[in-house]
């Protein structure tokens, strides 16, 4: 359900032998929800208001990132048995119109990614970050190619639990933080949280506070 100035509106069901697992405003009224069978649709704008079902996309969808600038939405793919889990890339506009054949483009690079997350700078510059078992990989968009294109990867010493951006670069987490650049794309491990003292610190009171 959404909820706006006190006033809650149920915005979808499915049926018992489906679930919700993400959801997603992409465009003004256009709500886009992922499920374990695939990715639907519903038109807030419309009388009507039904759940319309994206045909072609048929894994789970666990998350759901709508990418205002290029009009495009990055689907967090599991695996369904059949197919490995990876991050699909999808026009907003078709999806919000419901058209049939809708090209679902898979990011390369991106196989068996179970965390990935997506920001654009103050400057204009758009970047996603995904992570698989011991392996990021940090992308930058290319308006002339369309897409995006891996600018650096490294491994980790275990998996990565968090991705944060700030407007210069991205931390990743795992037993200890990464610090991406965005300039250079360069990696530099700090904060070791598996370090006695810095785990102290930590768990502190008056740090957990100042979050």
């Amino acid at each position: 359900s959404s909820e706006q100035e006190g006033i809650k509106e149920l915005v979808a069901t499915v049926p018992p032998e489906n679930e919700i697992l993400s959801m997603e405003h992409a465009q003004p009224g256009i709500v886009v929800i992922g499920t374990i069978k695939g990715l639907f649709v519903r038109d807030l704008n419309s009388g009507k208001g039904e759940l319309r079902r994206i045909e072609g996309i048929e894994a789970p969808i666990h998350k759901i990132v709508y990418i205002e600038s290029t009009q495009t939405l990055l689907l967090g793919c599991g695996s369904d048995g059949t197919t490995m889990s990876q991050l699909m890339m999808v026009d907003a506009r078709s999806v919000a119109s419901a058209t049939r054949g809708i090209q679902v483009e898979p990011i390369p690079e991106t196989a068996d990614a179970h965390i990935f997350a997506a920001h654009e700078t103050k400057s204009g510059n758009l970047f996603m970050c995904a992570a698989s078992k011991h392996m990021v990989s940090i992308f930058a968009w290319s308006p002339k190619r369309v897409e995006f294109v891996i600018r650096n990867k490294f491994s980790t010493d275990t998996y990565t639990k968090c991705i944060y951006f700030t407007d210069s670069s991205v931390l990743v987490g795992t037993t200890k933080f990464y610090d991406i650049d965005l300039k250079t794309f360069a990696a530099e491990e700090f904060l070791d949280t598996s370090d006695h003292a810095i785990k102290k610190i930590l768990n502190d009171p008056e740090f957990k506070g100042s979050e």
